[in-house]
């Protein structure tokens, strides 16, 4: 960028409030044009392929947590994308300002500053190169490199603590995430019994995780029952303590074990977006498949989720609601950049006798279907009442051999020879 030209700017805050504020403090300045505004994550990220800025302001003040989530997924889409943080007046909390630079992060700006403070915050993210975040090189290969923290300064002295992460090189299991963008379709069912498939079909080792941290099913679906569960591994804010992880989890007779989700929804609070993924990824370190069942809402747990999975098994059914969601979040997907083969579109509880098909879904959704598992109310509500999985105790039913199949197919390798493949996202680092 030449020193005539204007930095092309957008601003993302959670406060419509603070967003007028910052265009009236740069309204005036002719090297700085602003380009757009969001208000929350999947906007920002949107807006930020579309307009393609040279920097972008996140107001951590407005946004929280959130805010560190953006910037992790603008950074890991544009890496030489300039970002400026705004931080609180009096946060000077080290923690924070290193994840802030961990995430991409060129300048942190503290509350209050006036116009000509932003845009020399602005003009100096445009000219730093980063600088290497001691302590974390061999964690950070492929990471955008940390900043100079610019207005705010870094707690030096304070102790670096490195966040749970694996080399890439590193041998890791295989992450399939269980998702459906509406509630009551068998999410849970498909990811309890698959869990069990995947076990018998491939004397693995297997963990199954309740990702869904207020109403999660996995334990009643399974008739087990514990004081324990994911928030004895949550040791403190942001942070777990992943030694602990073979103490709390539960083993299932079929030989999977098993991470239960909070046992009560005010808990689900203590499993940070942190936490639970310094979780998921020492479970891929530790078992050979990692099933995650999960909510049907997207926030920066489901996000981090996503990120990590090798593979993502969409559900959804023949009725329309669930369908018009369904493409919604392809959409995202698309946004997110993920690869089309990343997720896998099923069909669950389709009636063949229904008016319409798995054909007329791809048609609508714009998405191949990679299987279809009719219905059988019976079958599963049986299984949902004793806790007996129906592909333990009901082998011979055709939901059953078709779960087992799916498993099968899952675990086939490619026809070109190689593995799957993981994908460097938003929380993947």
């Amino acid at each position: 960028m030449s020193s005539t030209e204007k930095i092309r700017l957008l601003i993302v805050s959670g406060d419509l409030d603070a967003i007028k504020q910052l265009r009236q403090q740069l309204q005036a300045e002719k090297t700085v044009e602003v380009v757009g505004h969001a208000v929350a994550a999947l906007e920002a990220i949107r807006l930020t392929a579309q307009e393609k800025p040279d920097g972008v302001c996140i107001d951590l003040e407005a946004l929280g947590s959130e805010g560190i989530a953006i910037c992790e997924a603008i950074a890991a889409r544009l890496p030489d994308l300039r970002v400026v943080m705004i931080l609180p007046h009096g946060n000077t909390d080290a923690d924070l300002m290193r994840r802030a630079m961990r995430a991409g992060v060129r300048e942190l700006l503290v509350r209050p500053f006036n116009a000509g403070e932003l845009v020399e915050s602005l003009h100096r993210a445009q000219h730093l190169e980063p600088k290497p975040d001691e302590g974390f090189e061999a964690h950070r290969q492929h990471e955008p490199e940390a900043p100079s923290t610019g207005s705010a300064k870094r707690d030096g002295g304070a102790p670096h603590v490195a966040p749970a992460a694996i080399a890439p090189e590193a041998k890791h299991g295989t992450v399939l995430t269980v998702f459906s963008a509406v509630g009551g379709i068998g999410r849970s069912t498909l990811a309890v019994n698959l869990a069990l498939s995947l076990k018998e079909a491939t004397k693995g080792r297997v963990a199954l995780v309740d990702g869904d941290l207020r109403f999660g099913d996995v334990g009643i679906l399974l008739n087990m029952r514990s004081n324990r569960s994911m928030v004895d591994v949550c040791t403190t804010p942001g942070n777990a303590d992943v030694e602990l992880l073979d103490s709390v989890m539960l083993s299932h007779y079929s030989g999977v074990r098993v991470l239960l989700g909070p046992l009560s929804p005010e808990f689900g609070e203590m499993v940070t977006p942190g936490a639970l993924s310094m979780i998921i990824r020492a479970l891929y370190e530790r078992f050979d498949y990692v099933v995650v069942d999960t909510h049907t809402f997207l926030d920066e747990s489901m996000l981090m989720l996503l990120d990590v999975s090798d593979k993502v098994l969409l559900l959804t059914t023949s009725e329309l609601p669930a369908m018009k969601n369904t493409k919604l979040f392809l959409h995202v997907t698309e946004m997110l950049n993920y690869m089309p083969d990343k997720t896998l579109l099923i069909v669950n509880r389709h009636n063949p006798k229904g008016r319409i098909t798995p054909a007329d879904i791809e048609s609508s959704i714009k998405h191949p279907v990679y299987a279809v598992i009719e219905r059988d109310d019976k079958v599963t509500s049986e299984a949902a009442q004793t806790g007996q999985p129906f592909v333990l105790h009901q082998k011979a039913a055709p939901i059953s051999q078709s779960v087992n199949r799916r498993a099968t197919q899952l675990v086939a390798p490619p026809s070109n020879g190689t593995g799957p493949k993981r994908r460097l996202g938003l929380f993947r680092r």
